[in-house]
């Protein structure tokens, strides 16, 4: 199964069979020969059977030396758990744990497995489709229309017409009493005037 972890009931120390095998001599240590036999069997390429590797099953002697249990320990252990029918004994040498799929909701996992592994696979086809789409230049740069335009940018450019307006207006009120010397006629009364004057002698406009 490729699983890191095992699960462990929160109410384990109150079950019957944990109870009785906790008062048995050493009974603490026959609690952590258990969880290591549950992770061993996880660890297995078959989940559930005990095995050092495929086709080569754990012994009493192999166990203890994996655990560092002591070898007494071992076997009162694996005596107690057969007689328990927490697992079993296949040939006189492969440790089989009873229910371990059902109890460790191994199909539970096969099956999100499953449904993650399509869903991945959905999802990068769809990527895959999107990344084949051809890139046209009308597309990479799209013709904004007056029906694209939000109110904010009617407004905008509103504001810009109006500031352009009263620039215009500032414009024409300052250039309006502009004079020049343009062939020695005043600009406003369009009389004759003197190069060297500076004020129009007909109607007193700066020049």
């Amino acid at each position: 199964m490729n699983l890191s972890f095992i699960k462990l009931d929160i109410n384990i120390m109150n079950d019957s069979k944990i109870k009785f095998i906790r008062k048995l001599p050493n009974g603490d240590g026959l609690i952590v020969l258990w969880i290591g036999i549950l992770c061993l069997g996880m660890k297995a390429s078959e989940p559930g059977i005990v095995e050092i590797g495929d086709g080569i099953p754990f012994t009493a002697e192999t166990l203890a030396t994996e655990l560092d249990i002591q070898l007494n320990t071992v076997k009162l252990g694996l005596e107690t758990f057969v007689k328990f029918k927490m697992v079993e004994i296949w040939n006189n040498k492969e440790i089989f744990i009873v229910n371990f799929e059902k109890h460790q909701a191994l199909g539970k996992i096969r099956t999100a497995r499953k449904k993650s592994r399509i869903t991945s696979k959905r999802y990068r086809t769809k990527l895959k489709k999107i990344t084949e789409v051809t890139v046209t230049p009308s597309s990479r740069y799209p013709v904004v229309t007056e029906s694209d335009k939000t109110e904010r940018d009617i407004e905008l450019e509103q504001e810009k017409e109006k500031e352009k307006s009263l620039q215009q207006e500032e414009y024409d009120i300052k250039t309006k009493h502009v004079h020049t010397r343009e062939d020695n006629f005043c600009q406003t009364c369009q009389c004759k005037i003197n190069p060297e004057d500076s004020i129009c002698p007909n109607c007193g406009d700066h020049i």
